[in-house]
């Protein structure tokens, strides 16, 4: 298969040490499935997908692993939802 825009960006994200994804992929998103599609062929090292159905609800979650862990890398999805996804932001740095 060709190396593509999807599979660069993540490779980026392994290099910079993201270990999660926590998404809701949709029909907007083929080419990173198909990316992570193929890493899993071929065994090559990809964050982890963890579905959430509600972007909110990753937020959340990433944002619960990086105070416990105190790693604060991630990655959200922002598109018609951004305002949902600042809402829960906020909420989870005034914690």
């Amino acid at each position: 298969m060709p190396y593509t825009a999807s599979t660069a960006f993540l490779e980026a994200l392994v290099e910079a040490g993201v270990k999660y994804i926590y998404g809701n992929f949709g029909s907007d998103h083929p080419a990173i499935l198909e990316s992570l599609a193929e890493a899993k062929q071929t065994g090559r090292k990809m964050p982890e997908v963890l579905t959430c159905p509600i972007e909110q609800v990753g937020l959340h979650i990433a944002m619960g692993y990086a105070h416990v862990l105190f790693q604060t890398k991630g990655i959200a999805d922002l598109d018609y939802r951004k305002t949902s996804m600042c809402y829960g932001s906020c909420r989870g740095t005034c914690l």
